[in-house]
This record gives structure tokens, C-alpha cells and sequence, in this order.
């Protein structure tokens, strides 16, 4: 256990708040989301136990995937958060975190700011689609949770991907 705690307080030392993000690339000298949350990996695992509510089958995709080195949503995925906005916004009583991934190709800075850019067009989105911008949170963590571990393209673009926890 003291040896898992290290490793983790070593991880989080690194990854502690990028530097750079593409946000301050692209003209945000705040290095801001669009919707206010900070790029940054220091954040703890989502305290959700709920990633879909059981007793909302629509939600059974709990992702969204995207393509290598971008955070557009493409057509295949727009029915999912559609969804998820519905659900939201007929409980506005609920919350959802969405967590940016990426592969593990980039540097750590930059897989950092794509996953915060990849939730946060996923938030946007559901903010046009009425859902109330309070009620979400963006997070990235980049490339440090993998959902696959390969080498591959498979596995890598299981990697590059948007989820939401309730």
C-alpha cells in the first residue's frame, strides 16, 4: 500500500496542472475551458458508482468516441449525447462529469489539453441541447486512463474517448 501511495504522489507531482494547454495555443491566456474547469490530471477518480443510471436504457453507450488527434463529434456519436441530454434535462436534478481520454501517442501537455477539448465539445453540446452548463463538469486525464492496452489501432482508439459518469 506505502508503495501504490508513492507511486501516486509521484504521478500526481508530474501531471500536477499543465503548463500549456491548447486552450492558452489557441489565444486563452487563462489556459480555461470554455466552460471554466482547468486542464489538469491532479484530479481524483470520479466518486460516481453509477457510470449509465441502471434504469435508463438509452443511455447504454456511455461513451463517445473520436477520431486520432481530434474533438469534433462525429455524426456516429450524436445520437449518444443526444440522449444524455435528454436525460438530463427531464432530471435536473442530476449531475454528469464528463472525462476526457486520449491514446498514448503525444506528450503528456498536449494528451491533456486534447482530452479537455474532447469533453469539452461533448459539453457544449449538450449545453445547445439544454442542458444547464452548472450541471457538468469536464475533466481530462489524457493518456493515464486506458481503457485498452495494446499497441494497436483498436486499442488505441478505444482510448480516444469522452465518458460520463452520473
Amino acid at each position: 500500500m506505502l508503495r501504490h501511495t508513492a507511486i501516486l504522489a509521484a504521478a500526481l507531482s508530474v501531471c500536477a496542472c499543465s503548463s500549456t494547454s491548447l486552450d492558452q495555443a489557441n489565444g486563452d491566456p487563462n489556459g480555461k475551458s470554455p466552460i471554466g474547469v482547468r486542464v489538469c490530471c491532479a484530479r481524483p477518480e470520479p466518486k460516481r458508482e453509477e457510470a449509465v443510471p441502471e434504469h435508463e436504457p438509452a443511455l447504454s453507450a456511455n461513451s463517445v468516441y473520436f477520431d486520432f488527434d481530434q474533438y469534433a463529434i462525429s455524426e456516429k456519436y450524436q445520437s449518444v449525447v443526444k440522449a444524455h441530454a435528454a436525460f438530463l434535462t427531464a432530471h435536473p436534478d442530476r449531475y454528469v462529469q464528463l472525462i476526457g481520454n486520449t491514446d498514448d501517442q503525444g506528450g503528456p501537455e498536449y494528451n491533456l489539453g486534447l482530452g479537455q477539448k474532447r469533453a469539452d465539445t461533448v459539453a457544449n453540446q449538450l449545453i445547445l441541447l439544454g442542458v444547464d452548463k452548472r450541471h457538468i463538469e469536464t475533466v481530462s486525464f489524457g493518456a493515464e486512463r486506458p481503457r485498452a492496452t495494446g499497441d494497436d489501432e483498436t486499442s488505441r482508439a478505444e482510448n480516444r474517448r469522452v465518458d460520463f459518469f452520473y
